[in-house]
């Protein structure tokens, strides 16, 4: 297993939404978007002694005026900085769900870095209607995770990255990992929290036992982060004992999948906080988080 990537840590903080409607506009919400992200990722880093060359932003949801304006990017990313020491290389959205995925195998395929952050932030500061329950997904849940990953220099061990398949995606999904599985064995597998046709779908496809809970009704579907939710919860129940291999998943809204082989192990460091979304909550979840590195 030696040549899998390694989970180092993964850490979600659910938002219940609206997000800061009360913080005074726009720019104060990106501010609070970013400093949450980075008081996250710069308590994570500490905990762990981890020394990350790199970090990527992945959302599904994040706001035009983070992803297609300067102004709001770079307070954005001034914000993460300020946070955690690390200014973000880029914020992936065109692959919503899957980016990270996306981000793992670019890292692994064209670049020397080993150590790398991915920060997943899903925060609607314009409380879509549409983002908060959609026809077909049902209803969100919104947060930011911080995933730490050590990578190996095996592009064999790169995550499988497919799409789009935008008239049977998650059928295409689900059977590619059933073809994974016949391959390398069932392990334990974490995707989307879906609604129950689709789960009882990939339930009836997969190996029996080999999928973590579908935890939809508690937490609606959280985007990007629903695979690590389910591994935290799986191996906050039964902490691993030894190094073990598992399978994270996702797929988007526009028919991209991606899953990827994984090596967990009892150094993983796994977390999952709940907060208010009013500014206030929010202030203070990120002083407290800056006490500790000031």
């Amino acid at each position: 297993m030696n040549n899998l990537p390694q989970l180092r840590a993964a850490v979600h903080w659910r938002v219940e939404p609206p997000f800061a409607a009360d913080a005074g506009g726009l720019p104060a919400q990106i501010e609070l978007a970013g400093a949450l992200a980075g008081a996250q990722l710069g308590r994570t880093l500490e905990v762990t002694g981890f020394d990350a060359q790199a970090l990527v932003v992945t959302s599904t949801i994040m706001t035009a005026a983070v992803t297609m304006q300067a102004d709001g990017e770079a307070r954005f990313y001034r914000a993460i900085e300020r946070g955690c020491g690390l200014r973000p290389e880029g914020i992936v959205n065109a692959y919503m769900c899957t980016g990270w995925g996306f981000v793992l195998r670019h890292f692994m395929r064209h670049t020397a870095v080993r150590r790398l952050a991915v920060a997943i932030v899903d925060l609607d500061p314009h409380n879509l209607a549409w983002q908060r329950r959609h026809p077909a997904i049902g209803p969100s849940g919104f947060g930011a995770t911080t995933l730490l990953f050590t990578l190996p220099g095996d592009a064999q061990a790169e995550p499988c990255c497919s799409g789009p398949h935008p008239n049977s995606g998650f059928n295409d999904f689900v059977m590619a990992l059933k073809a994974h599985q016949a391959r390398h064995g069932a392990r334990p597998t974490f995707i989307p929290f879906t609604l129950d046709a689709l789960a009882a779908t990939a339930r009836r496809v997969l190996a029996p036992g080999s999928l973590g809970p579908n935890r939809n009704a508690e937490y609606g579907h959280c985007f990007g982060a629903d695979p690590w939710i389910g591994l935290i919860e799986w191996f906050g129940a039964a902490p691993p004992r030894a190094a073990c291999q598992v399978v994270a998943g996702a797929i988007a809204f526009n028919g991209y999948h991606t899953f990827a082989d994984l090596q967990v192990g009892p150094d993983t460091l796994l977390g999952f906080e709940r907060l208010a979304g009013d500014a206030g909550a929010l202030r203070s979840a990120i002083s407290k988080e800056e006490a500790i590195h000031a």
